[in-house]
C-alpha cells in the first residue's frame, strides 16, 4: 500500500464508573448492535467485492458523498500516526477523499491549531486534539458540534459507529457540557513504571503511597553507578510538566478554584504537592531532567539508568524490544500511589479529532467520514493487532472496548509484570475528571502554571512563591473571561 501524502476486561465497574464519573451522554452509552441487513445492502455495488473495504461498507452509508474533496490533518510525530498515514489510501479508495497529513511536535501543533482556528483560515480540517482545549474551542465556536453528524442517517449508521464501544473516559474527554466534539484515536492513563530486578535485588517493598515512593527512590538511588532513583517530566508546558504534576496536586487534596472562580491552587495542599514533586526530581533524577519530556524519560528508562517513573503508560512497548531496550523482562507496572488524602489520581488523556467549523460543508462531511473511518472498530483493529507492516504500534492505547476484550490485541500488550491489571484498575477506579480544570482559559492558565512548576523545580523560586505568583496571574486571566 502506498504512503499517503504528506487479563480480560471483566470488571463491570470499568464501564459504569468511568461513564458516570465523566457524565457521558446518552448517545455514548446506547446499547450496541449489529448493522441491519438493510444497512449492509445499501453499500455501493462498485466496492462490494473489495475485502479491504468490506468492514466499512457494512455501515451502509454513501462513503463517496464527498468524493474529490481534499482535507489536511495535523498530527504529532508518533508511530500510531505513521501507521494511520500508511493505511490512509484505504480511506481514499473507500471515499474518494484525498487526505494530506502535516506532522508537527505537540507544543507547536497546539499553537498552529489555535492560529488556524482563530483566524478562520481553514487550513486544517482536523487536528490531533489535546482534550484540555475543547472548552476554549467550543466557547469560540471554532469546532463543530458532532451531534448533528451522528444523528444524520445519510452520514452515520449509529449502530455501526457504536459510541457505546468506546472506552467511556476517552470518549468523554472529547465532550464539553454534554455534547460530543471529537472522536478519539488513542487514549492513555498514568501510572508507575519500575524496574522489577532493582526492587528485588535491594529488597525494597513496592510503594503504596507517595511518601513510600519517595522513600523507595532514596533507597534505590545509585548515581555512582549511573542509576537514578526516580524521575518525572520537568519540561515546561500545559501538556508536559502540567501532565504529571496535576495528579500529584489532586492527590494532596488540591483544588483549582473556589466557588467564586478564584484560584486557590496556591493553598497548603498545592504548595506541599509542588514541594514533593521538586524534592523527587531534585534529589533522585538526573540534573538534565529539568528539561525532560516523556520521550527522554522513556529513552533513559530503556537504557537502564532510571529505576522508576510516573507518567503515561500507554506507549511502553519499546521496553520489550531487545533492539531498543536494556530492560527487557525487568519492567513492572502499577497504578499511581495514594496521596495524603488516601486517593489515587491518574490522568485522562486522548488524542481526538474535531471538525474545523471554518471549512466548507462538503469538507466537513469528508472530515466526518474520515473521523468515523479512523476511530472505527475495523480500523482500530487494522492499526493495532492486525497491522503487519514494519512500524509496529506496540502500545496500549486502543480506544475501543471490543479491541481491549480481544485476546489478539491483549497478546500484544505483554510489556511487563501486571501491565494489563494496572491499566484496567486505573481506568476503573483512579480517574478524576477534575485532574485539570476544564475552563476555556486553560491554554493560558496551563502555561502560567507550567512556568511556576518549572521555576520551583529549577530553584528559581520556592514552591509557595512560584504558586502565589501564578495564582495572581491566573486571577487576572479569569477576570478577562
Amino acid at each position: 500500500m502506498k504512503q499517503a501524502k504528506s487479563e480480560r476486561i471483566s470488571r463491570r465497574s470499568f464501564l459504569v464508573r468511568t461513564a458516570s464519573g465523566l457524565g457521558i451522554t446518552a448517545a455514548a452509552t446506547a446499547l450496541s448492535a449489529v448493522p441491519s441487513a438493510k444497512a449492509r445492502a445499501a453499500a455501493p455495488v462498485a466496492q462490494a467485492n473489495d475485502p479491504e473495504l468490506e468492514p466499512y461498507l457494512k455501515a451502509g452509508i454513501d462513503w463517496q458523498q464527498a468524493k474529490g474533496e481534499t482535507i489536511t490533518i495535523m498530527v504529532i510525530p508518533w508511530v500510531g500516526y505513521d501507521i494511520m498515514q500508511e493505511l490512509s489510501p484505504m480511506f481514499t479508495k473507500l471515499s474518494g477523499v484525498n487526505v494530506r497529513y502535516q506532522i508537527i511536535p505537540p507544543l507547536q501543533l497546539r499553537e498552529k491549531h489555535i492560529l488556524d482556528l482563530s483566524t478562520k483560515a481553514g487550513q486544517f480540517a482536523s487536528t490531533a486534539m489535546d482534550p484540555m482545549y475543547y472548552p476554549l474551542y467550543v466557547s469560540n465556536k471554532w469546532v463543530e458540534d458532532l451531534d448533528p453528524y451522528i444523528n444524520d442517517p445519510k452520514l452515520t449508521n449509529k449502530e455501526w459507529l457504536d459510541l457505546a464501544d468506546f472506552v467511556p473516559a476517552w470518549l468523554g474527554s472529547a465532550q464539553y457540557k454534554g455534547k460530543q466534539y471529537g472522536l478519539p484515536y488513542m487514549g492513555e492513563c498514568a501510572g508507575q513504571v519500575y524496574r522489577t530486578d532493582v526492587y528485588e535485588k535491594k529488597g525494597v517493598p513496592l510503594p503504596e503511597t507517595l511518601a513510600e515512593f519517595m522513600e523507595a527512590a532514596a533507597k534505590l538511588h545509585d548515581p555512582a553507578n549511573n542509576l537514578y532513583g526516580a524521575v518525572m517530566r520537568g519540561f515546561k508546558g500545559p501538556g508536559q510538566n502540567m501532565y504529571v504534576w496535576p495528579p500529584i496536586f489532586r492527590m494532596f487534596g488540591g483544588e483549582w478554584f473556589d466557588k467564586d472562580d478564584k484560584p486557590i491552587f496556591n493553598s497548603k495542599a498545592g504548595v506541599d504537592a509542588l514541594a514533593w514533586y521538586c524534592e523527587l526530581n531534585q534529589k533522585y533524577a538526573p540534573s538534565a531532567a529539568t528539561n525532560w519530556n516523556w520521550p527522554e524519560i522513556a529513552d533513559a528508562f530503556a537504557a537502564g539508568t532510571i529505576v522508576q517513573y510516573m507518567d503515561g503508560i500507554g506507549g511502553v512497548g519499546v521496553f520489550g524490544d531487545p533492539k531498543k531496550s536494556k530492560v527487557v523482562g525487568k519492567v513492572g507496572f502499577r497504578g499511581m500511589p495514594k496521596g495524603p488524602t488516601g486517593k489515587r489520581v491518574s490522568t485522562i488523556w486522548t488524542w481526538s479529532f474535531p471538525i474545523n467549523a471554518s471549512i466548507s460543508d462538503r469538507a466537513k462531511r469528508a472530515t466526518w467520514l474520515w473521523a468515523q473511518w479512523m476511530s472505527s472498530k475495523a480500523f482500530q483493529a487494522r492499526s493495532t493487532y492486525e497491522y503487519t507492516g514494519d512500524k509496529g504500534r506496540r502500545s496500549a492505547d486502543a480506544v475501543r472496548l471490543s479491541i481491549w476484550k480481544d485476546e489478539r490485541y491483549r497478546k500484544t500488550l505483554q510489556f511487563g509484570k501486571d501491565f494489563e491489571k494496572s491499566m484496567i484498575d486505573t481506568l476503573a477506579s483512579d480517574l478524576d475528571p477534575g485532574w485539570r480544570p476544564l475552563v476555556p482559559q486553560w491554554p493560558e492558565m496551563g502555561n502560567i502554571l507550567a512556568t511556576a512548576v518549572q521555576k520551583a523545580l529549577a530553584k528559581q523560586a520556592t514552591p509557595k512563591a512560584a504558586l502565589d505568583e501564578a495564582a495572581a496571574q491566573v486571577a487576572e486571566v479569569m477576570k478577562k473571561g
